[in-house]
Formats: structure tokens, sequence, C-alpha cells
């Protein structure tokens, strides 16, 4: 371990009580406002969730003033539209050049939940999200991603297995994802862990930023 004074040392105590339930806070979070919630489909889990009433997109329905959905997945939305009549989303790829303006609609909130640790160039997303929040009035924006350090994660990799998502690129710690998301420009960066409050010191199983651009 580094001597205590060193620049590799980053103490996160602060954050480490923070633990809430990921759907509870979005959800509360999205009470009241206009919200653009991207990667809303959750592939390939859609029919699954829908049948459950366990879309997370449902949930944020019945909180949002007004909540419009955005995804890359144009044959899920395509099952959605049909099964939900739900007309308020569109397809948009933040990675190749999209449009952007076409998503200015004065919203309060810009989610990105689960996703950032799908995409393989997070720099490019990042900045591009951060051009939509100033387009919206300065909206906020809320990323959540998977902790590096989670407790079932690490335990796993004790005994020579890696639990992780076919799709991830990348893995996330409170200190990486403040420097990106700093480095990109954004102010106010409020961290809170997600998971169990068991789940000791810097393990819970991950991370929510919400920041201003």
């Amino acid at each position: 371990i580094p001597d205590i004074e060193s620049y590799l040392l980053h103490d996160f105590k602060g954050i480490d009580t923070k633990c809430v339930d990921r759907r509870n806070y979005l959800a509360e979070l999205s009470y009241n406002k206009r919200v653009l919630h991207f990667g809303f489909l959750d592939f390939p889990l859609l029919e699954e969730r829908l049948a459950g009433n366990l879309l997370l997109h449902q949930e944020l329905k019945q909180k949002a003033k007004y909540l419009f959905g955005v995804d890359i997945d144009e044959l899920s939305l395509s099952k959605y539209r049909d099964i939900t009549n739900d007309k308020d989303n569109t397809i948009c790829d933040l990675q190749k050049g999209a449009d952007i303006t076409t998503l200015k609609n004065n919203f309060d909130l810009i989610l990105f939940p689960e996703v950032l640790e799908h995409v393989a160039n997070p720099g490019i997303i990042l900045g591009n999200l951060r051009h939509l929040c100033t387009l919206n009035n300065n909206a906020k924006l809320c990323i959540t991603v998977p902790n590096a350090f989670s407790t079932d994660g690490f335990i796993a990799a004790m005994n020579n297995i890696e639990v992780v998502h076919p799709d991830h690129y990348y893995y996330f710690s409170p200190v990486t994802l403040t420097k990106l998301l700093t480095d990109l420009g954004y102010r106010n960066i409020d961290l809170t862990y997600y998971g169990s409050p068991i789940q000791p010191g810097l393990t819970k199983s991950g991370i929510i930023a919400l920041c201003e651009p």
C-alpha cells in the first residue's frame, strides 16, 4: 500500500455511507421533472421486463412530469412501441455523429444509467452528453455504472473467475469516473453508491454520479 501522503491515494470515506437502491434513487430523482432517458429498452431483457412490469422506464413514467426514451436498438424499439403504444422515444447513437439538437426539449434531467460501460468511446459520449445538457438549459446528468471494486466481482476474482457482462468494455471506480467527468468539463459531481449497505467500504455494487455541465 502506498504511503499515506502518496498522490496515488484517494480517500472516499465520506461516501461509503451513501448507499441507495438504484431504481428508487432514479425514480425519486426524476420526480416531477422533464427527463431524457438513454438506454431505456434494456436489451436483451425488454420483453421479459415489460411482462413483469420491471422495466425501469415504466417506473420512471410514474414519477416524471415528462419522460422521453432514447436507444440505439431499432428492433427493440419497434417491439416496445407495439407492446406499450408509447411513442415518446427515438433512436439516437451518440457515438456516430447523431444530430443531438433533435433532443432539445427543455429537459431538466438526462439519465445515462448502466450504459457508459457498454460504449467503446466513453469520452465522445460524455462530450456529446455535456453538449446536450447545455442545449437543455444546463440540465443535470446522472450516470450509473457498476463498481470495479464490487464485492461480488472481487470474491469471484479470488477464484480465478471474472464476473462481467459480455458487452462491457470498461470498469469504473470512484476516482476514474470522477476524473473522466472532470476532464470533460463537468462540475459539482456528487457520488453515491448503490447496492447493499452491508458491503464494506468501496465494495458496493455500483456508482451513481450526478453532475452539472
